[in-house]
């Protein structure tokens, strides 16, 4: 019995400097001490002490494995980030492309339009000299127009004065020919009536009151058509006064003084 004791301490202690050795586990003092004496089976020891640093071990690796996926979760993360992060610079780098040619258009067009502003003071100096020459233009023809208007007006009226005195004068003419013609036609009438009387009355002595009563009322008859045609003619010539005075003051407008008007004969 001394002699299975004394194997198995000498076994659990050989187990026990191989597990030192190959660093399993960490003995302390008093284990050591145990162990030595064969009190604590020395494979039981082991056992725990390796199920113990194993458990130790798998938490270990569980804990890494845990920060290492944490790690590659956020390596993921910056991966995407990466990605996300290359889009907007070509994004950028496409934006900045664009303006950089919207900015040579820009140029190209800002220095067309100093041209076309070049252009354009220059036709607007033009078109200025021009104006200028058309505005000098426009009043001499307004000074010559109205010159020639003036001129025009007084021809104008020149020729209805002479037109309207030359009617005057026709109108007034051919009553006076009318008026003598009836007055010839009346003493005509007048002497074939007394011829006619002077053969009757010799034959017809008893009508000679009738024949005098009849002449005294073709008598009154030609008095009253004298004094009718001596109205016509007070109106005819106070047509012809109010003719001569509308005659002179146009005179008067155009001489801008005053003109002795020029006054008809009549009767």
């Amino acid at each position: 019995m001394r002699k299975q004791i004394i194997i198995g301490g000498l076994t659990g202690f050989s187990l026990t400097v191989l597990a030192l050795t190959i660093g399993l586990f960490k003995p302390t003092i008093k284990l050591v001490a145990l162990s030595s004496l064969g009190i604590i089976p020395v494979s039981i020891i082991v056992s725990e002490n390796i199920h113990r640093k194993a458990n130790q071990k798998v938490l270990s690796l569980e804990k890494a494995l845990g920060d290492a996926r944490a790690s590659l979760k956020q390596l993921e993360n910056v991966q995407h980030d990466n990605g996300r992060l290359s889009i907007g610079i070509a994004e950028l780098k496409t934006e900045l492309s664009r303006v950089k040619n919207s900015l040579s258009s820009l140029k190209t067009e800002n220095c067309n339009l100093k041209e076309s502003l070049q252009f354009t003071q220059a036709q607007l100096a033009v078109s200025s000299s021009q104006q200028a020459k058309l505005s000098e233009q426009v009043i001499e023809y307004e000074e010559s127009y109205s010159n020639e208007l003036e001129s025009e007006v007084n021809q104008k009226v020149q020729e209805y004065i002479t037109q309207d005195r030359e009617a005057l004068k026709s109108k007034y003419r051919a009553l006076i020919e009318e008026g003598e013609v009836i007055y010839a036609e009346a003493i005509s009438i007048s002497e074939k009536y007394k011829a006619w009387a002077g053969e009757v009355a010799k034959r017809h002595i008893d009508r000679k009151n009738y024949i005098l009563g009849l002449t005294g009322e073709f008598n009154k008859r030609i008095g009253e058509a004298q004094e009718a045609w001596e109205i016509e003619r007070g109106l005819l010539l106070t047509q012809i006064e109010t003719l001569n005075e509308k005659v002179a003051r146009l005179q008067q407008q155009l001489a801008g003084d005053l003109v002795e008007p020029i006054y008809f004969k009549c009767g």
